[in-house]
């Protein structure tokens, strides 16, 4: 439990795991003063990758701020932080399977994944949108009948397309790929027509490119995107102590500075600014923090 190993931190004391049943992350952090976050290499401005290969991002420096209350909670002199790359495709595993103890990704919290993993209080909500070039562009699922489309691998934008798929009478052919830089990429060199993910995926990659007025976002959202950090599943006390740390920075406002450096001013590599200002839902997340999401998801096929 928590105080227990408050106590035990306090007094200098490793703690026995068999003896002190609790939370395997928070004892191993006791024991340690090491945790593993994943993170991404190009879900910006999220999770990506700077010039010295640290990792950057609004959902890294909330997970930093988490692990330094989390520090402070255990009354311990440091929490140092190994940070472990991921994928769409890997970063449920790697939780599953203990490779990391938190992803500071870009994970929509969904009914299919909560039986495999936990989620904290979202941080942003996204809907996914389609990309493509602006001298033919593509605005509905329709439109991408019989046409190549390229999204990431292991994401809810992969199942949707798969779920057009059944639908249309001239398939679409997929093109799935590891990150957020290769599915645009597919469009910048043609060889797909469109990249449907994440809108805050499609912006920040077209906000990076040499000439961003080439690419257009749709502006219907064909679904609700809840993003939040991904906690190993009925690991409750780890859980509650992340959801109240979340909770604390939206209830305080730091969340909203937060947001500020990674959507509205300029960021690293480029300084490019996203210019994007915070859409109603996620606003209202932050007046009441929840981790509650309705199992509910938006599919718009005209």
């Amino acid at each position: 439990m928590i105080r227990f190993a408050v106590l035990a931190a306090a007094m200098g004391v490793a703690l026995n795991v068999d003896a002190a049943p609790g939370s395997p992350v928070l004892e191993n952090l006791v024991q340690t003063q090491r945790i593993r976050l994943g993170f991404r290499d190009s879900s910006i401005p999220f999770s990506y990758v700077g010039t010295q290969g640290e990792p950057l991002g609004f959902s890294v420096d909330l997970c930093k701020r988490v692990v330094d209350a989390l520090a402070q909670d255990l009354k311990l002199k440091q929490a140092t932080i190994d940070w472990v790359p991921i994928t769409s495709a890997t970063r449920i595993s790697a939780i599953k399977t203990g490779r990391i103890d938190m992803e500071c990704g870009s994970t929509t919290n969904t009914v299919d994944r909560r039986k495999d993993v936990a989620f904290t209080v979202p941080h942003y909500v996204a809907g996914v949108r389609i990309l493509s070039r602006a001298d033919a562009p593509l605005s509905t699922p329709m439109e991408l009948e019989g046409k190549t489309v390229s999204t990431n691998k292991g994401s809810t934008a992969a199942d949707m397309l798969a779920a057009f798929n059944g639908q249309l009478r001239q398939p679409i052919k997929l093109l799935l790929f590891a990150t957020s830089a290769e599915s645009f990429g597919a469009v910048r060199d043609g060889r797909a027509d469109a990249w449907l993910h994440d809108d805050i995926q499609l912006v920040g990659q077209r906000a990076l490119a040499p000439n961003p007025a080439q690419y257009v976002v749709s502006s219907a959202h064909l679904s609700v995107e809840p993003l939040a950090v991904m906690l190993p599943r009925g690991d409750a006390e780890l859980k509650a102590a992340v959801d109240r740390h979340v909770r604390s920075l939206m209830r305080s406002g730091e969340i909203h500075k937060l947001y500020a450096k990674w959507f509205e001013q300029p960021i690293a590599p480029t300084g490019v600014i996203l210019r994007l200002p915070m859409n109603f839902l996620t606003r209202d997340i932050y007046r009441n923090p929840s981790d509650y999401v309705p199992d509910l998801r938006v599919l718009r096929l005209q």
